[in-house]
């Protein structure tokens, strides 16, 4: 019974909350929205940064296939194939080494 009445006295009480309850809410809620807000201007900049990688490499390996293209006639080439199966899939994979005699490097090129 004492239970009860402490329960009704509770309710009925409505003293709401105080203004240093309501700011400390409120500087919580801003400190969460400035960490989620710079989280997903990292990403953002990751983003960019990883696009940029990218075209960069696809730049690189298309010089590198134009290099090789265009010394072809020079190039000592190399074809190694290899074949293997997964769960009733099979994977070939070619490889293609070439030597040129321009810059004395080895390139590999898989397909």
């Amino acid at each position: 019974m004492k239970a009860i009445k402490r329960l009704i006295s509770k309710i009925a009480d409505n003293r709401g909350e105080t203004m240093v309850e309501v700011m400390v809410a409120f500087i919580v809620l801003l400190m969460v929205l400035a960490i989620f807000g710079n989280s997903i201007s990292a990403t953002g900049q990751a983003e960019k940064y990883a696009n940029e990688m990218r075209q960069e490499a696809d730049g690189g390996m298309r010089q590198l296939q134009e290099h090789l293209h265009k010394g072809q006639n020079s190039a000592a080439k190399t074809t190694n194939e290899k074949t293997a199966t997964v769960k009733d899939t099979t994977l070939t994979i070619k490889a293609v080494q070439y030597k040129t005699s321009d810059d004395d490097l080895i390139y590999w090129v898989f397909d």
